[in-house]
This record gives C-alpha cells, sequence and structure tokens, in this order.
C-alpha cells in the first residue's frame, strides 16, 4: 500500500480534537499526515499507518477533476 501526497484517509483511532480524517502531507519510509480537523502535523511510520488506516477516501486530485470536467 502506498500513500500518495494529497490522498484523504479515514483512520480507526480517532485524533483527540474528534476528527478521524487525515490528508497526507509526504510519503517516504515514514508519512507525514495532518488532521483535517485541527490541522495538528504527525509523522508515522509506514507499517503502523498501513494497520491503522480504516478507509481511502481519494485524492485531491481526484476531486480537482471531478468539479471541473
Amino acid at each position: 500500500m502506498i500513500f500518495e501526497v494529497g490522498e484523504e484517509l479515514r483512520l480507526k483511532k480517532a485524533h483527540p480534537c474528534g476528527s478521524d480524517r487525515f490528508k497526507v502531507i509526504a510519503s517516504a519510509s515514514d508519512v507525514k499526515i495532518e488532521c483535517l480537523g485541527c490541522g495538528h502535523r504527525l509523522i508515522m511510520e509506514i507499517d503502523k499507518l498501513k494497520r491503522s488506516v480504516k478507509a481511502r477516501i481519494g485524492s485531491g486530485n481526484d476531486r480537482k477533476n471531478q468539479e471541473n470536467p
């Protein structure tokens, strides 16, 4: 499972602010994600993030393409 920059993820466990949606900011051996509720940024190991993902919502690029056909 490869995470693309701009992709939105729904995690199994919610962030303390209450949101369970995150956006991928950077992807390498570690993945940098940003909470879409409060904007807090986290760095997670890719294996740990793979286990934590409940759903892949899609990427920002997909949404832009749908809005402007």
